[in-house]
């Protein structure tokens, strides 16, 4: 099964050599995936949505809604995917441009930047979901948020500061505020380059929050369980 992953930003040149790249952070994190990587950021798109089995879509320093071409391009290729009922996993801006793209509002959140470790309630039961959780611990590296979903989309995970952190829009696209590809190293570099813009006190309280366990390997579990049985239920149609 080949996965399309939508590259949407670049890890800034001095982060590297200790943290690599978001494509290198996405293939450590599921292993066990066959990548095609495009460079949407660079307007390097697939040919055609059948160009892969399914998709994946990273996090990005932009926002949804700027008006920047290739960020309106993707929304375009995000309703072909949905159009065509492949599967599509969205982490953060990913998950944001798969509420934008279909209907759905992202702003910046009221409650200003949402960063370091956060738990979240498990909201829903979904066979893919295996291991079950209640809760679910992941990193967080935002200030835009899905405030309204887009039709036919369901809530899976939420808490105070996210109401949205996880959703579905039918059975076969899944997006996720978190950073389950970072590492707490690579989210405290970020946090130490935009303390200004985060702000002093919260950077500190998200960093005295990154040696606290995360719940890395079951996100990992769901996330190749929803690509691979997404495509086995294509097949046997």
């Amino acid at each position: 099964m080949r996965i399309g992953i939508l590259l949407c930003d670049h890890v800034d040149d001095d982060l590297q050599a200790v943290h690599g790249t978001y494509l290198r952070m996405f293939e450590q994190f599921l292993p066990e995936t066959n990548f095609q990587p495009y460079f949407v950021c660079d307007d390097d798109f697939p040919t055609s949505v059948s160009d892969c089995d399914g998709y994946l879509v990273n996090g990005s320093r932009y926002s949804v809604y700027d008006e920047i071409s290739w960020i309106q391009r993707l929304k375009d290729f995000v309703q072909d995917i949905h159009h065509t009922g492949l599967p599509y996993v969205g982490v953060c801006f990913g998950h944001q441009i798969l509420a934008e793209a279909l209907g759905g509002t992202v702003l910046k959140s009221p409650q200003g930047w949402c960063v370091g470790k956060h738990n979240f309630k498990v909201d829903d039961d979904i066979s893919w979901m295996d291991p079950k959780l209640q809760q679910i611990g992941l990193l967080m590296m935002c200030q835009d948020q899905v405030v309204d979903l887009p039709p036919g989309s369901s809530v899976m995970a939420s808490n105070p500061a996210c109401p949205i952190a996880m959703f579905t829009v039918g059975e076969h696209m899944f997006g996720i505020q978190a950073h389950p590809e970072f590492s707490p190293s690579y989210l405290a570099a970020i946090l130490d380059k935009r303390r200004e813009k985060i702000g002093y006190d919260k950077v500190a309280e998200a960093r005295r929050s990154l040696h606290l366990p995360l719940d890395v390997d079951p996100i990992r579990k769901w996330i190749g369980n929803f690509f691979f049985r997404q495509r086995a239920s294509q097949l046997g149609r």
